[in-house]
């Protein structure tokens, strides 16, 4: 039973994924990733630039390591 690949990362199936995926495989984050960490991920994942600026300890690091996963 094979699935139908992801479209776009940024609708609602590939936000949906990235949520799973960052639960199921970060034990510390059970409720998945922030809001403001979903967008520019699944920009990242669908190979688009982006630019941001968010405060020290806002969760940067989970914008390049949940793509690797």
């Amino acid at each position: 039973m094979s699935k139908e690949p992801i479209s776009s990362w940024t609708d609602a199936v590939g936000i949906a994924t990235l949520n799973s995926v960052a639960s199921k495989r970060v034990p510390q984050w059970p409720n998945g990733l922030y809001e403001y960490q979903v967008e520019p991920i699944s920009c990242l994942l669908n190979q688009e630039h982006i630019l941001l600026f968010v405060g020290t300890g806002s969760g940067k690091k989970a914008l390049f390591i949940i793509p690797l996963v």
